[in-house]
């Protein structure tokens, strides 16, 4: 798939095709009117199926390659149609029967072979790297940036240093970005999404080309709403009023956009549900480098830099609130980022993805857009439609991060229990639907239903710590003395002034949690009109009642549920190992 310029998907059967055209009575501007049909045809699973398969190629060809958009073409029987796959989601012609009429089909064809690249839909500001001396001086950098974050000795700990380095550099893959003025080098992604459509963040550790500083390129398809401020312009704001343990910008800007098609009267009228008529989010490429390169809070050593890093981050929060009137609106695990500068002996934690972050005076405003990692969402957030993000919501998201990581990285004397605790309190949340998912934290809020248990942890300075955090936020009623945050920072520095634990991490495995351990758990939330990619690979004996879709384009929303498949699929630009089908 990292070769693939256009992928072709045949069935022989018509009645297998994806979508269903509208009447001849019908205009495209109409279509909305017979988007609630329902059908009982038994080949609408194999309908369902074709529409997961190519959405599926489509995104290993994303996956592995530097693309603005994927065409394909889908033919079933004697009939065809185009597809081109973007961010956004899949623009889809009407069909046409190539044998009575094969000129489309042969015109599109011929056309697309001369196309030049950027039509066809590569990224044209992205290079190869052919030069040798260009990639030995990333991979020097690279190098010497993991044995200062670490600590490592290149002669004792040989083997760590090396599996880190490699994490980071493929030497058949390194490539060259242009952002705004700078260039910078990349190779191997530390993450990237998993999803065909949304924000699909890919994340590198990169390497400037005129003076060789590591930093930490974030390359993501970003919302385009109006009044939206870039995340590099807001990181910028927030340097300038002076908040700490946030990332210094070097560089961002668009790459380009795939908002052209919204505004046509046939999307605006897409999938009328409650009343009220589903708008389509549109995307623009956008790309952000800060000189943050560091490892992910889930890496911490002990106890003291969990808490030390969190009250980081926490710092971070309350700067961004009293000096700037901005709230983060994300606070959580993946994005608190330990980060070792030159010449320190710990390492410190830095708030990183300020992307939904915004000003006290939008967020009424921006109630549309509410998102966050569920997870470690407040529970009135995640409880309670059209609730207003305060502060109190971001500091609240600091309890379940440090609740959390002890959990999953500190002594437990019980870990076979751990599973389903995690589950129940972790696992469900899903925000804008009211009482799904926060239920556990509103229950502990009010009565400790879920913590008083937790007696049975070693770690009994982070239970503590907890209980005096949990105590301030809710004690059976709202505590007014959470609400600015000044009584958490007095409790959080004195803790931090006593004797803590350094070095007693460990692993506590848990079957089947991903939550905290990569960018997975990173997964956002947009009301949009969508198809959950869930459906897309169900098995064709489980009954279905989907609706059949009259419309120019399907949308597939932002999911933090991945393709079955896809998790058998090698990732050539990962180097994940696994089997290919």
């Amino acid at each position: 798939m990292g070769r693939v310029y256009l992928f072709i998907e045949v069935r022989k059967d018509p009645d297998q095709d994806i979508f269903t055209d509208p009447p001849e009575e019908l205009s495209p501007s109409d279509c909305s009117s017979t988007v609630d049909t329902w059908s009982e045809d038994e080949d609408l699973g194999y309908q369902i199926s074709a529409l997961g398969q190519s959405a599926h190629y489509a995104h290993l060809i994303q996956t592995r390659q530097f693309r603005t958009c994927v065409f394909s073409l889908t033919i079933s029987g004697s009939t065809a149609r185009i597809m081109r796959w973007d961010r956004s989601g899949v623009l889809v012609t009407e069909a046409f029967n190539y044998k009575a009429n094969p000129r489309t089909l042969i015109d599109f064809v011929w056309r697309f072979v001369r196309a030049n690249p950027a039509q066809q839909g590569f990224d044209t500001k992205v290079r190869a790297v052919d030069s040798q001396k260009d990639r030995h001086s990333f991979l020097a950098a690279i190098t010497s940036h993991v044995q200062l974050q670490l600590g490592l000795d290149p002669e004792t700990d040989e083997e760590e240093l090396k599996r880190e380095v490699d994490r980071r550099f493929d030497p058949g893959a390194t490539t060259r970005l242009t952002i705004g003025n700078r260039d910078v080098w990349v190779s191997r992604p530390l993450w990237v999404s998993r999803t065909v459509v949304g924000r699909c963040t890919v994340g590198y550790w990169g390497v400037l080309c005129d003076t060789k500083d590591v930093v930490f390129v974030k390359d993501v398809w970003r919302t385009n709403f109006k009044d939206v401020d870039l995340e590099g312009d807001i990181l910028r704001d927030l340097e300038e009023k002076g908040v700490e343990h946030i990332p210094t910008v070097v560089c961002h800007g668009d790459v380009t956009t795939e908002d052209r098609f919204v505004d046509d009267p046939w999307v605006k009228n897409l999938y009328p549900q409650e009343g009220r008529l589903r708008k389509i989010v549109p995307r623009v490429h956008y790309r952000l480098v800060t000189d943050i390169a560091g490892y992910p809070l889930s890496t911490f050593k002990g106890t003291r830099e969990l808490l030390g890093a969190t009250f980081d981050a926490f710092n971070a929060v309350m700067d961004a609130h009293d000096k700037a009137d901005t709230l983060h609106r994300d606070v959580s695990l993946p994005n608190i980022i330990l980060y070792r500068p030159e010449k320190e002996m710990r390492r410190v934690g830095y708030l990183v993805d300020w992307e939904l972050g915004c000003k006290l005076s939008e967020v009424a405003l921006r109630l549309i857009d509410l998102k966050g990692t569920p997870a470690f969402m407040s529970f009135k957030a995640l409880n309670a439609r059209g609730h207003v993000h305060g502060l109190k919501d971001d500091l609240e998201s600091f309890i379940y991060i440090v609740l959390y990581g002890a959990l999953r990285w500190l002594p437990v004397k019980s870990p076979f229990v751990l599973g389903s605790w995690l589950t129940r309190f972790f696992g469900g949340p899903r925000p804008n639907r009211i009482g799904d998912g926060a239920d556990a934290k509103v229950m502990n809020a009010l009565e400790r239903t879920y913590t008083s248990s937790l007696s049975s942890t070693q770690s009994t300075q982070v239970i503590e710590w907890l209980n005096a955090a949990m105590d301030l936020h809710y004690n059976g009623v709202a505590n007014p003395l959470w609400d600015d945050g000044k009584a958490l920072r007095k409790m959080w520095g004195r803790f931090l002034a006593r004797e803590l634990p350094s070095n007693d991490r460990c692993v506590n495995p848990v079957p089947g949690m991903k939550f905290g351990e990569s960018h997975s758990l990173h997964a956002t939330y947009t009301v949009t009109v969508a198809t959950s990619s869930q459906d897309l690979y169900r098995c064709r004996d489980e009954p279905q009642r989907l609706p059949t879709t009259y419309t120019k384009r399907i949308w597939i929303l932002d999911d933090d549920e991945p393709h079955p498949a896809t998790q058998a699929v090698k990732r050539l630009r990962t180097g994940t190992e696994s089997s290919t089908s």
